[in-house]
């Protein structure tokens, strides 16, 4: 007759991998499609101090890779020099800490 079925649960480090790729990712790209702010993470990683927004043209037809630690508490002249990336530093250290202490990732970033 009918089977029950089981739920599968993914083991805990493949939803911790799913949470670095799709959330991670999309709130990155959230705070930085301001300009003002993407601007202001440019002039952090280059040294520079550039302010005209309406100049500013984001090419992404070169692939370059610039590998940077920006977990909490790392790189802290980088965050100094962007505020944006520092808050977006903390909230995912603290999302971490809410799963360590249990939560599910679904439920942490809330």
């Amino acid at each position: 007759m009918g089977e029950a079925k089981r739920k599968i649960t993914p083991p805990s480090h493949q939803i911790k991998a799913q949470l670095r790729k799709e959330h991670k990712d999309t709130l990155f790209r959230f705070i930085f499609r301001d300009r003002k702010k993407l601007l202001q993470l440019y002039n952090a990683l280059s040294g520079s101090d550039y302010e005209a927004i309406d100049f500013l043209t984001v090419t992404t037809l070169e692939c370059q890779a610039l590998v940077l630690n920006i977990n909490y508490g790392s790189n802290q002249k980088l965050m100094e020099n962007c505020r944006p990336l520092m808050e977006y530093s903390q909230f995912i250290y603290q999302i971490r800490q809410y799963i360590e202490k249990g939560a599910s990732p679904a439920c942490a970033g809330r």
